[in-house]
Order: structure tokens, then sequence, then C-alpha cells
């Protein structure tokens, strides 16, 4: 018997029929595929919605903007030394019983950090919390605020009243090594003479021992010393005046540690002055350690 066409035609056809099925099950997958990631897609930019609609959201964002700028600018900007300030007298009676009028400010970066840091922060606040309030009040409480961030910043500037500066410290620094000959160290002996002349003319002026000019003697060779003139202030004993080497260590010079003991010598309420009397010889690191010392100094 033989199969009826019907049937043949049945059998022929599934091979094609189940490819057909695979393809659409494949299609079907794919689509469900993109589905899937565009549902992920969807539910992350949800989110970030959610996060943005914070209430806390625009002001950190504020915040942390106000922060890159003044780092930027504090890259951008080089940073200088203390600023000084001369206060009106009214104020500095105010401030001060002694009337010190010189204001030291040590970090004045900080008066202008501190407001471009914290200014986007507290615009966004302002618009957020003074809506429903009237326009006088709004300046008002926009006063306030800018006045507390100034306060802040001021502080942090570490201000501080200087003491009138009176009178002057005169240290004269004399080299007595070997390499200094007869002929200079007779002349570094008359200028610390002349020096002591003039502070004795002082004296005989009339002017206030706060106003007046000391006078500071170092000598130094592989070593310093530090001489008393306390006794040489009347002018008729300036002669007894002698500047002596130092045989013992005469090979050496100490610069270094002279001006260090020279500026230990300045008194911190007068006006310093350091006399430098030397031929600056010396191996490398005598001559390396009077550059160091006179930058520090």
């Amino acid at each position: 018997m033989s199969e009826s066409p019907q049937a043949s035609t049945g059998r022929g056809a599934s091979p094609e029929m189940s490819g057909s099925h695979a393809k659409l099950r494949t299609k079907a997958g794919k689509k469900t595929g993109k589905g899937k990631g565009k549902g992920k897609g969807a539910k992350v930019r949800q989110r970030s919605g959610e996060l943005m609609r914070h209430p806390l959201a625009l002001p950190v964002i504020a915040l942390l903007a106000g922060l890159l700028i003044a780092r930027i600018l504090l890259g951008a900007i080089p940073l200088r030394g203390a600023l000084e300030l001369d206060l009106p007298i009214w104020l500095a009676e105010l401030l001060s019983e002694s009337g010190d009028q010189r204001l030291i400010i040590a970090r004045p970066h900080a008066l202008w950090l501190m407001p471009t840091a914290v200014a986007p922060f507290l615009m966004v606040m302002a618009t957020r919390t003074l809506v429903d309030v009237r326009a006088f009040q709004v300046v008002i409480q926009v006063l306030l605020r800018l006045l507390v961030l100034m306060a802040i910043a001021l502080a942090l500037s570490q201000p501080s009243l200087q003491s009138p500066i009176r009178g002057k410290t005169v240290v004269f620094v004399v080299d007595v090594s070997e390499s200094i000959d007869d002929q200079q160290l007779a002349g570094a002996q008359k200028l610390v003479r002349e020096a002591l002349e003039l502070a004795a003319q002082e004296e005989a002026a009339g002017i206030e021992r706060e106003d007046r000019t000391r006078v500071r003697l170092v000598t130094y060779a592989g070593r310093a010393l530090v001489h008393d003139l306390s006794e040489l202030e009347d002018e008729n004993q300036l002669g007894d005046l002698t500047i002596d080497r130092d045989p013992d260590n005469a090979l050496a010079s100490d610069h270094a540690s002279a001006l260090r003991l020279a500026e230990a010598l300045l008194d911190p309420d007068t006006e310093g002055r350091v006399v430098l009397l030397t031929d600056a010889t010396g191996d490398l690191a005598e001559r390396e350690g009077l550059g160091q010392a006179i930058f520090d100094l």
C-alpha cells in the first residue's frame, strides 16, 4: 500500500516548520533580552532622578562645586606671607589696652578661600529656605549669613595685634678667623665704635630708653662668642673696645652658628639689624652654611 499524499506532505514539511519555530523562538529571546536591557536602563535613570530630587542633592553639589573652585584658585594664585595692616586709633584702643595698631594676618588667603568655597552652598540654601518671606527679611538673613561666614574666615586667617616697635637692636657679627687680615679687623672695630658712639649720643639727647639703639657684638672663627658691651656705654670708654682673634679656633669660620647666635640676641620688640663683617671664605660646607643661615635669618 502506498502512503497518502497528505501524510507524505506532512512528513516533508515538518523540518521546515521546526526551523521556523526555532527562528521565532530566537527572535523572541532577542526581544526579551532587549526588553531586559531597556528595563535596567530605565531603573538607573529613575534612581538617578530620585537622587537628584532629594532635598540635599543640590546643596551638596553646590558645596562640592565651591570647594573645587577654591582648590583651583588656590593652585593658580600663589600664597603670600603675612599681611600687615595699621588699625585706626579708636579701633586699636578698643581692641588693645596698650593701643597696638599693627594687625598681623598670618593666613590672608583664608579671607577669600573660605567665602569662595561656601558661597554657592549659601546661595542654594537661600533659594530653598527664603521663599515665603518678605524682601527686607531676605536681605537681613543674607547679611547675617555673610557676617557669620566672614567671622569664620577671619578666625581661620589667624589675626593678631603686634606691639609697636620701639628702638633698634644692631648686632655686629665679626669674623676673626685667620683669613681676616689686621686691616680688615681694624675696620670692623671702627664700625662697632661708631655705632656705640651714636647710641651714646641718643642717651645724651634725652631719648627714652625704649627708643634707643642697642648695640651687640658677636665674634667668631671656629666658634662664636658674645661680648658684653654694657661697660662701654660711656663715650669716654669707647676707646677700650678691642676685637681680638681666637687663636685656638682661627683656622675655621662657623658662619652659621654666629648668625644663629646673633638672631638670638635680637630684641623682638625692637627693629632688628644684623651686620655681618666677613670675607665669606672657607670650605664648601662653611659657605653653604652661611647661605642657609642668611636665608633663614
